[in-house]
């Protein structure tokens, strides 16, 4: 319900209602669509119009559905991370305090230095992480000995690549979503231009047409309100 006000709300959605009411009145009134004919617009080009604006409502709900799946897939990702990120350091803060004295160690598993800001970046260093405590036998035996068994080790690396995949399904998602919106602005874009010369073509007839237009579009309009 909150969606659906806010988007009757929208300048453009708005517009688009203008625009219907005032493309149908002049189909169904033939005094006015005598007139649309005269300045070059058939009948068929007034029905092309509605058929564009119901291709805009087709397309703004697309639109919605795709930026609802972007931003599930964006809390599951922020969700995914979080838990992640918890099992982590628990793993790393304990590698900085056993490895203390071993900087080699320390650097084999990227636990020397700040944490990388970028998701991909920090995603790397985690991994290089895991993959070392599971691949060297040495590291493996003083992290289960420290409590912490080469199974909880190998659920890092599963969070790792859920964090990963989720990653992925956001951006494509996003994707998907800016290129919903697109497409629906730029269809109510031919449609603006469309009416805007229209418009302004029908009234070049005379003040009897505009004025009958315009007053057909208020009268219409206050039925919808």
């Amino acid at each position: 319900m909150e969606k659906s006000t806010r988007k009757k709300t929208s300048s453009w959605y708005r517009q688009l209602s203008t625009w219907k009411i005032a493309i149908s009145a002049t189909l169904n009134d033939s005094k006015l669509l005598k007139k649309a004919i005269s300045c070059g617009y058939s009948k068929k080009d007034l029905e092309s119009a509605l058929t564009w604006h119901k291709e805009i409502l087709e397309l703004d709900e697309i639109k919605e559905v795709a930026y609802g799946r972007k931003y599930a897939a964006t809390d599951n990702c922020i969700q995914a991370k979080n838990n992640l990120h918890k099992v982590y350091m628990r793993h790393l803060s304990l590698a900085r305090v056993v490895f203390k004295k071993d900087r080699g160690t320390l650097e084999k598993l990227s636990a020397n230095g700040k944490r990388k800001s970028a998701l991909v970046d920090w995603l790397s260093d985690v991994r290089k992480f895991y993959n070392i405590a599971l691949s060297e036998t040495e590291i493996k035996n003083i992290f289960k000995n420290k409590g912490i068994a080469p199974e909880e080790l190998e659920k890092g690396i599963e969070l790792t690549n859920e964090v990963e995949l989720l990653s992925q399904t956001q951006k494509q998602l996003t994707d998907e979503a800016v290129i919903a919106t697109y497409n629906r602005d730029e269809k109510i874009s031919i449609l603006r231009n469309w009416y805007t010369e229209f418009n302004a073509t029908t009234k070049i007839v005379g003040k009897e047409f505009a004025f009958d237009f315009n007053s057909e579009s208020k009268k219409k309009n206050a039925i919808q309100d």
